[in-house]
């Protein structure tokens, strides 16, 4: 009967202590929204950190420890660490983070989708205009694109964005952002057809030499334009 008394005491005793940890978690450190993604791996856990404001995913952290109501990440990468204790509901945790400085930090329990940050200028479907993927090329290039065009009307005034220094996506993609995507956007709206492709190399566009030149990236702008007529 002891043995049994002792062992319902243990299993109480690991239950009330134990807190489930896996998921995301979302706070912000001084107005800038962090996510950290806890997750099982070889027997214990994992975490990585976001912070979709800054177009930074996935950092790596050195280890998560969890000892009774308390939380320890480690961040050395960005030389950070964040100690909190979990709230009696079990879905936040209040803590300090640290990075040079010491601040306050609240984590509440949350889903995948706040580690992407939401954009409300960023075009979404259903469409008001026609979009379909293209192919075009010249010289054994390959590139790919999207092409908008308004619903009514057979011809209408064309624009083709080109991207500027560095090879970059269709949208011109940077840190979430996707300026040529709202510009098409805004464009095919007001009647215009609008081009915008991926450079060499980048989505499904083919890639070019190394030893490519402006020059060559200006035929690639050409070729977009014959294509259009």
């Amino acid at each position: 009967m002891k043995r049994v008394l002792l062992l319902l005491i243990g299993i109480l005793t690991l239950s009330a202590s134990a807190h489930e940890i896996v998921g995301y978690w979302k706070g912000d450190v001084m107005s800038l929204p962090i996510v950290f993604h806890v997750v099982e791996k070889g027997g214990g856990l994992s975490v990585t950190l976001d912070s979709p404001m800054q177009g930074a995913k996935d950092i790596l952290c050195e280890s998560i420890e969890l000892k009774g109501d308390s939380v320890v990440i480690k961040i050395p990468l960005l030389q950070a660490s964040f100690k909190g204790v979990f709230e009696t509901d079990e879905n936040s945790i209040r803590g300090i983070f640290k990075q040079g400085v010491s601040v306050p930090l609240l984590l509440t329990r949350t889903t995948e989708e706040a580690s992407k940050l939401y954009r409300p200028q960023e075009p979404k479907p259903p469409f008001v205009y026609n979009s379909r993927e293209v192919t075009f090329g010249h010289d054994g290039i390959t590139l790919a694109g999207t092409l908008t065009t308004p619903m009514w009307g057979n011809h209408y005034p064309a624009v083709v964005l080109v991207t500027g220094s560095g090879a970059q996506n269709k949208d011109e993609e940077i840190l979430g952002h996707k300026p040529f995507a709202v510009i098409a956007d805004y464009l095919t709206r007001a009647g215009f057809a609008v081009l915008r492709y991926d450079d060499r190399g980048v989505g499904g566009s083919t890639k070019g030499n190394s030893d490519d030149t402006t020059l060559d990236y200006a035929t690639d702008a050409i070729a977009a334009i014959e294509f259009l007529k």
